[in-house]
């Protein structure tokens, strides 16, 4: 589940602490995938679809401003498709 939508300054995963990676791989079929290192690879298109405000324009500019920033700190992939996010385990 997607939350906090309209905070596009920081992008975190949440899990609790005794999740495995392949039962957060499981929740997060479809948006993205654990990379094993303490971070998460979210598609662009579906995080962008998931956060349910695409339709409105100036969500959808503050979005684009949030991923050209992590173009710039080397946090999208190789091929552009995806996000690097943090992945922080809650109890």
């Amino acid at each position: 589940m997607v939350t906090e939508v309209d905070d596009l300054r920081r992008l975190e995963v949440t899990a609790p602490v005794g999740m495995t990676t392949d039962e957060l791989a499981r929740c997060l079929t479809g948006l993205g995938a654990p990379d094993g290192a303490g971070h998460v690879w979210l598609d662009i298109v579906a995080l962008r679809k998931a956060g349910g405000r695409s339709a409105d324009p100036d969500w959808s500019a503050r979005f684009d401003v949030m991923i050209s920033f992590a173009q710039e700190q080397h946090w999208v992939g190789v091929d552009g498709t995806a996000v690097r996010a943090h992945l922080v385990r809650v109890r």
